[in-house]
């Protein structure tokens, strides 16, 4: 015959594994979600070191154009607006 305290014991029991397994699964989510947003961060840092790869790539296609203007320029015969276009 099973006494009052045992089925108390046995049901505190089953409720204590229970939450055990629930807060399990919680944490198990958790970190899910924190190696998702680790992966999303890195995505994004590798993004923006791309984007400013790119901008001092542009940037010094720029400056090579201007300073391949200002040669020409400076090289340029001013006398007849047809030679300036020409050299540009």
């Amino acid at each position: 015959m099973i006494l009052p305290e045992e089925i108390t014991f046995k049901e505190k029991r089953e409720s204590l594994k229970k939450l055990e397994e629930n807060a399990k699964k919680i944490f198990d989510k958790i970190l899910e979600n924190f190696q998702n947003t680790k992966t999303e961060i890195t995505k994004k840092e590798n993004e923006l070191k791309y984007i400013q790869e790119e901008k001092i790539i542009l940037f010094e296609k720029i400056k090579n154009s201007f300073y391949k203007l200002e040669k020409k320029l400076s090289e340029s015969d001013f006398t007849s607006k047809e030679n300036v276009l020409k050299k540009v």
